[in-house]
């Protein structure tokens, strides 16, 4: 049997941006690939009691989320719809009336959960997280178009373990999400 890691494991830098993340709506957490920010986000949202949508590649959310929670006792209790798993009706009825803390999206059907949105006039979560926030740079992209449009009515938190922009342009799309009053970049 494995014992699970307590909330005291976390680093320094790990409570400081958990109390960030709590405190701010709009919030770039980086850091390196593997440094945390799966457990600290995770621990942030355990102490708002909120339903987030959850947008990442399905590696990540087949693997890193589900199994990052399980591993400490203040975030075992965290369940997830893994509504990217589904498609059709079967998908938006779990975005729309699951019971999930997290509930699953890849950034290739965000637009789809936006129509759904539209269709149903209601967002159904509290806040968004977007893993690997590095993939909605583009901004002339549909998904990011998605993205922007959400996060004008939910709380956002963009994480990336490379935020470091290639150019200026990179810089649009996670700027203007972020420039909502209260946006805070750690």
């Amino acid at each position: 049997m494995t014992t699970l890691l307590s909330q005291s494991h976390l680093k320094t830098w790990q409570q400081r941006a958990v109390e960030m993340l709590v405190k701010h709506h709009y919030m770039l957490l980086g850091a390196q690939p593997g440094s945390g920010k799966t457990i600290t986000t995770l621990t942030a949202l355990d102490q708002l009691c909120y339903r987030a949508l959850l947008v990442a590649p399905r590696i990540i959310l087949d693997t890193v989320w589900q199994q990052e929670a399980l591993r400490w006792s203040h975030t075992c209790h965290i369940s997830f719809d893994f509504a990217h798993r589904l498609s059709g009706n079967e998908r938006s009825d779990l975005w729309f009336c699951g019971g999930g803390d997290l509930v699953t999206i890849t950034p290739d059907i965000l637009v789809k959960f936006l129509d759904q949105v539209h269709l149903r006039k209601r967002v159904p979560v509290d806040l968004i997280i977007v893993d690997e926030s590095q993939l909605f740079k583009n901004a002339t992209a549909v998904r990011t178009a998605a993205l922007h449009a959400l996060a004008e009515h939910v709380p956002t938190w963009l994480l990336s373990g490379t935020p470091v922009p290639n150019g200026a342009v990179d810089c649009w799309s996670p700027g203007r999400i972020l420039s909502r009053q209260g946006a805070f970049w750690q």
